[in-house]
């Protein structure tokens, strides 16, 4: 069977043939973001280190790896439903309710992203069923955890970094191994992780109380954002992406 590196199968349905351009920063996010003059992009390793950064007038992020029926379907309708619900929290003009079924919304809408951002960057840390779960459930893999944050947006417009995840249990020791990709579009941070555990596992971040909101496994209750009417600067954006978790048990 074809998998995920066959350039002529769609990474969600698995459909075979021509693929179509796919923007892994969606073009009304990228018109969203306020400020005016060219856009600054950084692509990092899983160390940290920068692999490219470039400045240019556009977002110039299109990959190929989506269906043609794929990308005007079912994730069109995913981005013209999240449009009201994130374009004011990109340009930070006022607090956003989520209520459970929005999170559910913009939570779908934080893992097909990254996992766009996936290809940009290079590498193979998202499994093959996770973006078909994607497809047919319209709603974050087993196992993720998303979370929204607030960014001041100095240096960069959009910012990503996608890493392996090392978890360990706090009471077990027990090693899993897992991915989390954390990106930025404009004021608006999101994050989302995946450690191969149910839903009913606790996660806690170590050495770290940043100021981020969890949207999925969704709280059953409104989410504010942002978080504490605090703003990330680029440090701790980095050290976001970058800080260790232990799971309970």
């Amino acid at each position: 069977m074809a998998g995920r590196a066959d350039g002529r199968q769609c990474v969600f349905c698995g459909a075979q043939g021509r693929l179509s351009p796919e923007h892994a920063v969606p073009c009304w996010a990228e018109k969203a973001i306020p400020g005016e003059g060219d856009f600054t992009s950084k692509s990092a390793t899983m160390t940290g280190e920068t692999r490219w950064e470039k400045t240019a007038p556009v977002l110039d992020q299109t990959v190929r790896r989506v269906c043609n029926d794929c990308n005007v379907g079912w994730m069109h309708r995913l981005e013209d439903a999240c449009i009201p619900l994130l374009r004011p929290a990109i340009r930070l003009e006022t607090h956003v309710i989520l209520a459970p079924a929005a999170q559910q919304t913009v939570a779908t809408w934080v893992a097909k992203t990254a996992m766009m951002l996936e290809f940009v960057h290079g590498g193979k840390r998202v499994p093959d069923e996770h973006y078909r779960h994607v497809f047919d459930h319209r709603e974050p893999p087993p196992g993720a955890f998303v979370w929204l944050g607030a960014y001041t947006m100095r240096p960069y417009h959009a910012w990503s970094e996608p890493r392996q995840l090392v978890l360990q249990g706090s009471t077990s020791g027990t090693v899993r191994h897992g991915y989390v990709a954390t990106f930025s579009i404009g004021h608006l941070v999101c994050q989302m992780s995946y450690f191969g555990a149910g839903n009913d596992v606790q996660l806690e971040r170590v050495g770290t109380d940043l100021p981020v909101v969890r949207i999925w496994p969704d709280t059953g209750t409104d989410v504010i954002w942002p978080p504490g009417n605090t703003a990330l600067d680029q440090a701790a954006l980095e050290w976001l992406a970058r800080s260790r978790f232990l799971s309970t048990p």
